[in-house]
């Protein structure tokens, strides 16, 4: 005989599980590689790179691809702590 309350606790205990897997899917699929930027939205403006351990470069472009703007500076994150929570899987909707 089938017990219909073991049959929902069972359905409730993998509610977690399946929307943990359905998240970690989300938040996989949605990263996006240097490349594949490029190739939807073209080559960047601007490019940050790390010249030494804690010190970035930005670099910002012409239209003509040359660089014409060079900043130098410690390292810093790209959004600051209180708006960190705003931008949710880092896009801004």
């Amino acid at each position: 005989m089938l017990n219909l309350r073991s049959l929902s606790f069972a359905g409730s205990n993998m509610r977690v599980p399946i929307g943990c897997f359905v998240l970690m899917s989300v938040c996989f699929s949605a990263a996006q590689t240097s490349q594949e930027l490029r190739s939807k939205y073209g080559e960047p403006d601007i490019e940050r790179f790390t010249a030494r351990p804690g010190i970035g470069l930005t670099v910002e472009f012409g239209s003509d691809g040359v660089a014409c703007q060079e900043l130098l500076e410690p390292l810093q994150p790209l959004l600051h702590r209180e708006e960190q929570g705003l931008h949710v899987f880092g896009r801004d909707y």
